[in-house]
Protein backbone atom coordinates (compact mmCIF):
# COMPACT_ATOMS: atom_id res chain seq x y z
CA UNK A 1 0.00 0.00 0.00
CA UNK A 2 2.87 2.75 0.74
CA UNK A 3 4.08 1.64 -2.32
CA UNK A 4 1.19 2.07 -4.26
CA UNK A 5 0.26 5.49 -2.64
CA UNK A 6 4.23 7.25 -3.11
CA UNK A 7 4.04 5.70 -6.72
CA UNK A 8 0.93 7.88 -7.01
CA UNK A 9 2.25 10.78 -5.28
CA UNK A 10 5.28 10.87 -7.74
CA UNK A 11 2.70 10.61 -10.64
CA UNK A 12 1.13 13.60 -9.38
CA UNK A 13 4.34 15.15 -8.19
CA UNK A 14 5.76 15.05 -12.48
CA UNK A 15 2.72 17.38 -13.28
CA UNK A 16 3.31 21.28 -13.00
CA UNK A 17 0.93 23.61 -11.54
CA UNK A 18 -0.65 26.08 -13.84
CA UNK A 19 1.95 27.77 -15.41
CA UNK A 20 -0.24 31.10 -14.72
CA UNK A 21 0.50 31.18 -11.32
CA UNK A 22 3.93 32.84 -12.11
CA UNK A 23 3.24 34.32 -15.45
CA UNK A 24 5.82 37.19 -15.71
CA UNK A 25 8.05 36.38 -12.82
CA UNK A 26 11.53 36.23 -13.70
CA UNK A 27 12.86 32.89 -12.54
CA UNK A 28 14.78 34.57 -9.41
CA UNK A 29 11.69 35.81 -8.40
CA UNK A 30 10.28 32.50 -8.40
CA UNK A 31 12.87 30.96 -6.37
CA UNK A 32 12.85 33.76 -3.78
CA UNK A 33 9.00 33.48 -3.34
CA UNK A 34 9.58 29.88 -2.60
CA UNK A 35 12.09 30.33 -0.09
CA UNK A 36 10.16 33.05 1.39
CA UNK A 37 7.24 31.36 1.64
CA UNK A 38 8.76 27.75 3.09
CA UNK A 39 11.22 29.44 4.89
CA UNK A 40 11.48 32.61 5.94
CA UNK A 41 11.00 32.05 9.89
CA UNK A 42 14.15 29.26 9.89
CA UNK A 43 17.71 29.81 10.83
CA UNK A 44 20.22 30.74 7.90
CA UNK A 45 21.24 26.66 8.12
CA UNK A 46 17.22 25.84 7.71
CA UNK A 47 17.04 28.15 5.03
CA UNK A 48 19.97 26.98 3.34
CA UNK A 49 18.58 23.07 3.43
CA UNK A 50 15.56 24.46 1.82
CA UNK A 51 17.28 26.27 -1.08
CA UNK A 52 18.98 22.71 -1.14
CA UNK A 53 16.07 20.78 -1.93
CA UNK A 54 15.86 22.86 -5.04
CA UNK A 55 19.12 22.63 -6.22
CA UNK A 56 19.35 18.93 -5.46
CA UNK A 57 15.81 18.28 -7.18
CA UNK A 58 17.07 20.10 -10.29
CA UNK A 59 20.61 18.92 -10.74
CA UNK A 60 19.24 15.07 -10.06
CA UNK A 61 16.04 15.85 -12.02
CA UNK A 62 17.25 17.52 -14.99
CA UNK A 63 15.19 20.33 -14.47
CA UNK A 64 15.33 23.91 -14.19
CA UNK A 65 15.13 25.40 -10.53
CA UNK A 66 11.89 27.18 -11.72
CA UNK A 67 10.08 23.98 -13.07
CA UNK A 68 11.10 22.41 -9.53
CA UNK A 69 9.64 25.31 -7.71
CA UNK A 70 5.85 25.48 -9.93
CA UNK A 71 6.24 21.59 -9.92
CA UNK A 72 2.54 20.23 -8.92
CA UNK A 73 2.27 19.82 -5.02
CA UNK A 74 5.72 20.09 -4.27
CA UNK A 75 5.94 23.26 -2.75
CA UNK A 76 2.79 24.02 -0.64
CA UNK A 77 3.12 27.51 -0.99
CA UNK A 78 1.78 27.37 -4.92
CA UNK A 79 -0.30 25.06 -4.56
CA UNK A 80 -3.38 27.98 -3.83
CA UNK A 81 -2.25 29.69 -7.03
CA UNK A 82 1.04 33.20 -6.82
CA UNK A 83 2.80 33.40 -3.66
CA UNK A 84 2.93 36.97 -2.54
CA UNK A 85 5.38 38.31 -0.89
CA UNK A 86 4.45 40.67 2.54
CA UNK A 87 6.07 42.77 4.14
CA UNK A 88 9.65 43.45 4.02
CA UNK A 89 12.64 41.94 1.69
CA UNK A 90 15.05 38.99 3.33
CA UNK A 91 18.24 39.93 1.80
CA UNK A 92 19.48 36.73 2.86
CA UNK A 93 17.04 34.40 0.75
CA UNK A 94 17.80 36.99 -2.01
CA UNK A 95 21.24 35.86 -1.53
CA UNK A 96 20.30 32.22 -1.71
CA UNK A 97 18.09 32.43 -4.81
CA UNK A 98 21.04 34.55 -6.46
CA UNK A 99 23.31 31.68 -5.63
CA UNK A 100 20.82 29.33 -7.28
CA UNK A 101 19.85 30.89 -10.07
CA UNK A 102 23.14 32.21 -11.17
CA UNK A 103 24.27 28.14 -10.87
CA UNK A 104 27.05 28.98 -7.89
CA UNK A 105 24.69 27.61 -5.27
CA UNK A 106 26.78 24.66 -2.87
CA UNK A 107 24.19 22.46 -1.27
CA UNK A 108 24.20 21.92 2.67
CA UNK A 109 23.04 18.53 2.35
CA UNK A 110 22.24 15.74 -0.28
CA UNK A 111 18.52 16.21 1.07
CA UNK A 112 15.29 16.10 -1.94
CA UNK A 113 12.49 16.32 0.24
CA UNK A 114 11.63 18.38 3.59
CA UNK A 115 8.14 19.02 6.32
CA UNK A 116 7.34 20.18 8.96
CA UNK A 117 6.70 17.52 11.57
CA UNK A 118 4.86 19.80 14.16
CA UNK A 119 2.31 20.66 11.12
CA UNK A 120 1.83 17.65 9.14
CA UNK A 121 3.47 13.99 8.42
CA UNK A 122 2.80 13.59 4.61
CA UNK A 123 2.55 9.57 3.85
CA UNK A 124 5.97 9.91 1.79
CA UNK A 125 7.80 10.84 4.65
CA UNK A 126 8.18 6.98 5.59
CA UNK A 127 10.32 6.78 2.66
CA UNK A 128 13.27 9.51 3.49
CA UNK A 129 16.68 8.25 4.40
CA UNK A 130 20.04 10.47 5.49
CA UNK A 131 17.24 12.71 7.25
CA UNK A 132 18.27 15.62 9.75
CA UNK A 133 16.12 17.66 11.99
CA UNK A 134 17.30 21.36 10.89
CA UNK A 135 15.28 24.00 12.58
CA UNK A 136 11.43 23.27 12.46
CA UNK A 137 11.91 21.24 9.18
CA UNK A 138 12.85 17.33 8.81
CA UNK A 139 14.99 16.73 5.34
CA UNK A 140 15.54 13.87 4.12
CA UNK A 141 16.34 11.92 0.49
CA UNK A 142 12.96 10.54 -0.64
CA UNK A 143 13.82 6.60 -1.32
CA UNK A 144 11.90 5.14 -5.00
CA UNK A 145 9.97 2.02 -5.01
Amino acid sequence: MQKLMLAAWLLLAAAPCSGAVADGLSDFEVVYRTLYAECRGEVAEGQRAVASVIWNRAARGGKTVRAVCLARRQFSCWNAGAVQVAGSEIPALRRLAAEIVDGGFRAAGPWTHYYNPAKCRPAWAAGLTEAALIGRHRFGVLRCP
